[in-house]
């Protein structure tokens, strides 16, 4: 891929102001989506937390359930204990033969709850671990935020002083308005403003000469093809043409027309 280096400074200097703008944008919406990544992990956090606490009341209640219906059963004393959210356990480890049974297949959904109860604390932890991180990728994207606009403001600035040496160039200085319109070769017709091309030849002086001022459909043989056209006229044809294209091409173009050297009257 070629990549052709800006032949002018002003041209080198819009092409600086789109690239930090580009950057900017670039560059916020990459954090911005880092950001909301670590809000989802957190949220998906809390969900599984909440999940996890309807499993807990869940196995907490099928404890206390089967506890009541096996002490029943085998008529003996019930060996979980609860008050509010607190559960014991009170595990038999010698005695008669139906408070081991009962301690013993309770002993199983006991340690079921006991794992969730860690999973849950872990995952609590977590949770509080993902909103330190996310407190500090908050002021680490405020930050960001605010070198951006830097790098923003200072991109447009370039682009706005770029633009208008770009449509400054187009008009000729003091000293080449000095300058016969034969001395200098033009890059755009000075009358309609077209580039010229292969396509799109010089004009010719009375002599036969090229003239490099002019295109040969508006200057041929020392004679304009419309003498009698004003720069007005010639402004609005202009402006109807281009009402298609964008803003900023119609505003260039503008600029371009209004300089040229057939209807610039300090010439």
């Amino acid at each position: 891929m070629n990549f052709n280096v800006p032949d002018k400074i002003y041209k080198f200097i819009t092409l600086l102001g789109i690239l930090l703008i580009g950057y900017s944008y670039f560059n916020t919406d990459k954090v911005q989506q880092k950001y909301f990544l670590e809000i989802d992990k957190n949220r998906a956090l809390k969900d599984s937390l909440l999940l996890n606490e309807m499993r807990l009341t869940y196995k907490r209640e099928q404890i206390i359930d089967i506890a009541n219906d096996l002490a029943k059963q085998h008529q003996v004393d019930n060996p979980i204990n609860s008050s509010d959210s607190l559960l014991v356990f009170n595990r038999v480890l010698n005695g008669p033969k139906p408070n081991l049974q009962v301690s013993d297949s309770l002993n199983g959904l006991w340690l079921a709850y006991k794992n969730q109860i860690f999973k849950n604390r872990l995952l609590s932890k977590k949770i509080e671990f993902s909103n330190n991180y996310l407190d500090e990728e908050e002021r680490l994207k405020k930050s960001y935020f605010e070198t951006n606009d830097t790098w923003e403001t200072i991109g447009i600035i370039f682009f706005v002083l770029g633009f208008l040496l770009w449509a400054a160039d187009s008009s000729p200085d003091e000293e080449d308005k000095n300058l016969k319109q034969h001395d200098r070769i033009y890059t755009f017709c000075q009358s309609c403003g077209k580039r010229f091309n292969s396509m799109l030849k010089y004009g010719t002086n009375k002599d036969k000469s090229l003239n490099y001022a002019f295109c040969v459909e508006c200057y041929k043989k020392g004679k304009f093809a419309n003498p009698k056209l004003t720069k007005g006229e010639f402004l609005n044809k202009q402006r109807e043409l281009i009402k298609d294209k964008n803003w900023l091409t119609r505003k260039i173009l503008i600029i371009r027309f209004k300089n040229l050297e057939r209807w610039d009257s300090s010439l």
